[in-house]
């Protein structure tokens, strides 16, 4: 069976076709190939060093809070010590005397400053909030506190809207063994 002049030229295209679309995939696909791969290499890359910068960044960030903090812990610590000087009846003075120092030195660092008895009762307060003879006694950081008594002179400094923290300061004011309460 012989095809046609016509037959044979339509077959002769749709074989060429073919052949065109063969060639085209075949150099494509290694090209795609290399790129898929590079892109994949790339992206493997960028990611680690886009993580590397943020946890150096992150690092800073922490050292930067770790080193305010640290400076604010100082400035409670200084207070702390200073107490032995002051009789109790002029506590609420010195606190006050003392936060309007804080406030004009550290703007929005320090809201209130108060000394928190070895009972559990601040005995003087001064900032914007109604807490002096507020009761922390059954408070957890309290009953942490208390139960290493013997291992820490009591300085407390707590940041706004977080837990309080503590560190290890000389505070010779002893009027049963009061905490030098700050909230910054």
């Amino acid at each position: 069976m012989e095809l046609l002049p016509e037959e044979r030229n339509t077959f002769y295209q749709e074989l060429s076709r073919k052949i065109r679309i063969l060639i085209l995939i075949i150099s494509f696909f290694p090209f795609t190939l290399t790129t898929g791969f590079l892109f994949y290499r790339f992206n493997l890359t960028y990611t680690d060093k886009i993580q590397a910068h943020v946890s150096e960044l992150v690092q800073k960030h922490t050292q930067n809070i770790d080193t305010f903090l640290s400076e604010k812990l100082g400035n409670i610590r200084h207070l702390a010590s200073q107490l032995e000087n002051n009789p109790v009846n002029a506590l609420d003075l010195f606190l006050k005397t003392n936060l309007e120092l804080l406030e004009m030195e550290y703007p929005d660092s320090f809201t209130d400053i108060g000394i928190v008895d070895g009972n559990g009762i601040q005995i003087a307060y001064e900032g914007p909030f109604n807490l002096k003879n507020a009761d922390y006694k059954n408070a957890e950081w309290f009953q942490k506190r208390r139960t290493k008594a013997l291992l820490y002179q009591r300085c407390l400094c707590r940041a706004k809207g977080a837990s309080p923290f503590y560190h290890r300061c000389q505070g010779p004011y002893r009027r049963d063994r009061p905490y030098s309460q700050g909230h910054h």
